[in-house]
C-alpha cells in the first residue's frame, strides 16, 4: 500500500470510527439521563407517595382496615408498609409535621386530616402514572435506538473491513488462544455492546390512580370512622404542628 493509499485508508477509518462512537455516546447518554430521571423518579415517589400512603396507615393503624383501605380505593399492593411504623411515636411525629388538623370536634379532626392525606395522595398517584408512561416510552424509545445502531454498525465487522483494508484481502491469522480473527471481532463486540436501560418496572412499580373519591365516599367516611372508633377515639391534634 502506497503512502497516498495509507492516508486515505486512515482518513476513512477515522471517519467510520467517528461515526461509530459518536452514535453510540449519543445513545449512552440517553441511558444515562434515563437512569437519571428513574433515580429521580423513585426518590419522588418515595417522598411523596411512600410518605402519604405511610401517614394513612398510621391513621388506620390496623392491617384489616389497611386491606379494606386497598380493596375500596384500588391500590394493588401495600407498598411502604412496615408493622413498626404503627407503633413509633417518633415517626408518627415526623411524618404528620406540618399538618394542620380542622374541626371542632376529634372525629372531625381525624376525618379531615385523613381525607386531606388522602387527597394529597390522589394528585401524586395521577402525576406518578405520567411520569412512568413517558419513562416506559423513553426506555422504548432507546430500545429500538439500539436495534437501529446494531443493524446499521456492526463493530465485528467493521474491524474485519479494516483488516481487509489494510492486508489487501490476505486470509485472515490464527491468534495464539486458536481463535481466528473474525472470532476475536465478535468476542469484542460482545463485550462492547452497548447494555439495554433497565426496565422501568424493575425500578418502579406500577401504581394507577386511586378511584374516583365521589364514588367510594360513602364506604370511605365509614371506614374512616371505624379506624377512629378503634383507637379508641384519639384526638390527632398532638401529632400536628
Amino acid at each position: 500500500m502506497n503512502e497516498l493509499d495509507q492516508i486515505l485508508s486512515l482518513e476513512f477509518k477515522k471517519e467510520v470510527a467517528d461515526r461509530y462512537f459518536g452514535f453510540r455516546k449519543l445513545i449512552e447518554d440517553d441511558i444515562k439521563a434515563y437512569n437519571e430521571q428513574l433515580l429521580v423518579s423513585f426518590r419522588h415517589l418515595e417522598q411523596t407517595i411512600g410518605l402519604d400512603l405511610i401517614r394513612l396507615y398510621i391513621l388506620l393503624k390496623h392491617p384489616n382496615l389497611i386491606e379494606k383501605f386497598f380493596k375500596l380505593t384500588g391500590l394493588e399492593d401495600n407498598i411502604f408498609f412496615d408493622p413498626y411504623l404503627l407503633e413509633s411515636p417518633t415517626i408518627k411525629k415526623r411524618v404528620f409535621y406540618g399538618y394542620h388538623s380542622k374541626g371542632l370536634t376529634k372525629r372531625k379532626r381525624f376525618t379531615h386530616l385523613f381525607l386531606q392525606i388522602y387527597k394529597e395522595l390522589d394528585q401524586y398517584l395521577e402525576s406518578y402514572d405520567y411520569t412512568l408512561q413517558k419513562l416506559i416510552s423513553e426506555q422504548e424509545t432507546i430500545t429500538e435506538e439500539i436495534k437501529l445502531f446494531y443493524k446499521n454498525n456492526d463493530l465485528s465487522s467493521i474491524l474485519g473491513f479494516f483488516r481487509n483494508l489494510d492486508s489487501g484481502g490476505s486470509a485472515p491469522s490464527v491468534a495464539a488462544t486458536g481463535e481466528t480473527q473474525a472470532e476475536g471481532d465478535a468476542r469484542l463486540a460482545r463485550k462492547m455492546r452497548v447494555q439495554q436501560p433497565q426496565a422501568v418496572d424493575k425500578v418502579l412499580p406500577t401504581m394507577k390512580p386511586l378511584k374516583s373519591f365521589k364514588s367510594i365516599k360513602s364506604p370511605l367516611i365509614q371506614l374512616i370512622h371505624q379506624a377512629f372508633e378503634q383507637q379508641g377515639r384519639p384526638d390527632i391534634q398532638h401529632l400536628c404542628n
